[in-house]
């Protein structure tokens, strides 16, 4: 990683969690679309295992699809506000 792009990683991990979200999203749409990592492929299939694992175990926080739904209202809401 370069110094300048160590620079902007330092500030960004000091912004809000709603903002570095935010960055994410634009950043990764930034890329063109032949440019899906594998990598990025990877941590998704990584990430998928290691949740579908939790379940199995019952360790996994579960929550209502009406809570979700709550969730999502309320950061579109913040988005737009």
């Amino acid at each position: 990683m370069s110094a300048a792009a160590k620079e902007i990683l330092e500030a960004a991990l000091k912004l809000p969690p709603e903002d570095r979200e935010q960055l994410i999203e634009e950043l990764a749409a930034s890329l063109p679309n032949d440019f899906a990592s594998k990598s990025i492929e990877q941590a998704w299939l990584d990430e998928i295992d290691r949740r579908s694992n939790e379940i199995d175990a019952g360790t996994a926080e579960l929550v209502d699809w009406s809570e979700v739904r709550e969730r999502i209202a309320q950061r579109r809401a913040r988005r737009a506000g």
